[in-house]
């Protein structure tokens, strides 16, 4: 499925009181021009400190800090390498954020932009890992959502179990916006080696 399609599904189940926290990639780019803040103080891009994976860590300090709001942490496959293992840490302390993750099984943006700027990619393409049994082994929740048809519930499951949770939801290779605009920025300046 198209990021925008888990992005538009993820809305119907949004509450003011939510905590949003995006990590960088495209499938966050997505979710970031289209989920708004429904309230001051919770939504959350990447720090000035660092960008790919501070999406979890930061879920789980805003779970913390607003202990009665739902937190969701927008990652992608690449990303949740850096700092994915500290869903250990939101089952120890008991911190029930719900992550989703778009997994295009590829470095997405970096992909997108080689694919657009050279025609071809270098060490961009991931497994197809499942990143849900990793959480699960952690004493989370994950599951693996393959269609569409399959998020609406998992999402609802996720929310309702009260506990750290992982959505491993697959996606298409797409580029955002972001990326796009990045393409034609290189382009712009760099019209001599084409």
């Amino acid at each position: 499925m198209h990021a925008m399609q888990v992005f538009k599904e993820v809305r119907r189940h949004l509450g003011p009181d939510d905590f949003l926290t995006f990590d960088g990639g495209d499938f966050c780019h997505f979710g970031r021009a289209y989920l708004p803040a429904l309230a001051p103080h919770r939504w959350w891009y990447v720090s000035t400190l660092g960008m790919l994976g501070s999406s979890l860590p930061t879920a789980i300090a805003a779970k913390v800090a607003y202990p009665d709001s739902r937190v969701f942490a927008f990652t992608g496959d690449g990303a949740f390498g850096f700092n994915g293992m500290e869903f250990d840490t939101a089952v120890r302390h008991n911190l029930p954020v719900v992550g989703i993750m778009g997994n295009d099984s590829a470095w997405g943006i970096d992909r997108q932009i080689q694919m657009g700027v050279y025609g071809k990619t270098v060490a961009t393409d991931l497994l197809p890992t499942r990143y849900d049994q990793v959480v699960r082994g952690l004493g989370g929740h994950g599951e693996l959502v393959e269609s569409l048809e399959e998020l609406p519930s998992a999402l609802e499951r996720a929310i309702k179990l009260e506990r750290p949770a992982l959505l491993n939801v697959q996606v298409q290779n797409a580029i955002s916006p972001r990326a796009q605009a990045a393409i034609n920025r290189w382009k712009s300046h760099n019209t001599e080696a084409f």
